[in-house]
């Protein structure tokens, strides 16, 4: 199937349908009257200076106390161990506790 002569134009080069009435432009309000500032006290800022880069403070250890393995049938050992887990529980509750109470008291006073 041939190629219709109106679909392509004779010359490569010319410009499209769209490109062929002038271009309106709106006027922009002119930079030329802007002044930059020179003075000494002027100081333009490099990218590094605006955003440094992070610091990273050194890494905590983490130390625990290791624990030897234990057999829970004896009662004294395990009463222990419940002691401590329940002991662990209710500082848990208190800093949940904590935390609600300071969240409800800042959206009172907000």
């Amino acid at each position: 199937m041939p190629l219709s002569r109106l679909m392509c134009s004779l010359n490569p080069f010319e410009p499209s349908a769209s490109t062929r009435f002038p271009h309106r432009c709106t006027p922009q309000p002119s930079t030329a009257k802007l002044e930059c500032p020179s003075s000494p006290n002027a100081k333009f800022r490099t990218p590094r200076e605006l955003f440094p880069y992070p610091k990273i403070s050194e890494p905590r250890k983490r130390i625990r106390r290791g624990k030897k393995s234990t057999i829970l049938t004896s009662t004294s050992n395990k009463e222990e161990l419940e002691n401590e887990e329940s002991k662990k529980k209710e500082a848990q509750r208190k800093k949940e506790f904590e935390q609600r109470k300071n969240e409800l008291r800042g959206k009172r006073y907000q």
